[in-house]
């Protein structure tokens, strides 16, 4: 027995489909995540404190060791097909391009995305 709306039709009205194909709608979420270069701290290593404040990395750009980056995540209702990027701020531009390249991603495997859920 499959699952009923609340008007016990049997048909759901979550998810359609027409001649072009699936439609559905995507989660997007952002999650902040703490960033530790190293590990654990020195209490639990012993000795000195491990973190430098910043390095250079090869291509001569300053990278922080400590900080924060930001998981973007798009989940799609129907296939439960994810997409995730780690970038490193939650700032509009940074979420755009990331919305952006998410559709891309799902037209590719055939979803079209009707809607767009977020939390925020």
């Amino acid at each position: 027995m499959g699952w009923e709306d609340s008007a016990g039709s049997g048909s759901s009205s979550r998810f359609a489909t027409n001649a072009r194909g699936l439609e559905s709608s995507v989660h997007i979420d952002i999650k902040k995540l703490g960033r530790i270069k190293g590990g654990a701290g020195w209490r639990v290593r012993g000795g000195h404190q491990h973190y430098n404040a910043s390095y250079f990395d090869r291509a001569g750009r300053r990278r922080r060791t400590v900080g924060y980056e930001y998981v973007h995540v798009a989940v799609d209702d129907y296939s439960r097909l994810a997409y995730a990027e780690v970038l490193p701020d939650e700032t509009a531009s940074t979420a755009i391009g990331f919305l952006r390249r998410a559709l891309a991603f799902y037209r590719r495997h055939g979803i079209k995305v009707e809607r767009i859920l977020t939390d925020g």
